[in-house]
């Protein structure tokens, strides 16, 4: 991931000096934006996190007959932290639909 961070970065510096200068187009913004975001995106123990406030919010809640079948009962699955770090996400399994379906 760093060295695909750092090849964006070089590009887009590239692209701003050779291509686009003309036309006024920077795109090292665009590459630090990337950047921020990935990173953010790509820490798992962030997304444990996050989870296990989803997690929360759900555990108990039921949406009730109006709300379609996949909706109506939500389960999160349990994030283990002995086994999970920046890099991996351990997770329990969890029988039923998913929501994208």
């Amino acid at each position: 991931c760093e060295q695909d961070l750092k090849l964006i970065g070089f590009v887009s510096g590239v692209a701003d000096n050779l291509i686009f200068r003309s036309q006024r187009l920077q795109t090292r913004w665009l590459a630090r934006c990337m950047r921020t975001y990935l990173e953010g995106e790509l820490d798992f123990s962030l997304e444990l996190t996050r989870m296990e406030e989803a997690r929360r919010f759900f555990q108990g809640r039921n949406f009730g007959r109006k709300a379609k079948a996949p909706l109506s009962r939500v389960a999160v699955p349990r994030a283990v932290r002995d086994f999970s770090g920046k890099r991996v996400l351990t997770m329990e399994f969890v029988h039923g639909c998913r929501l994208d379906t």
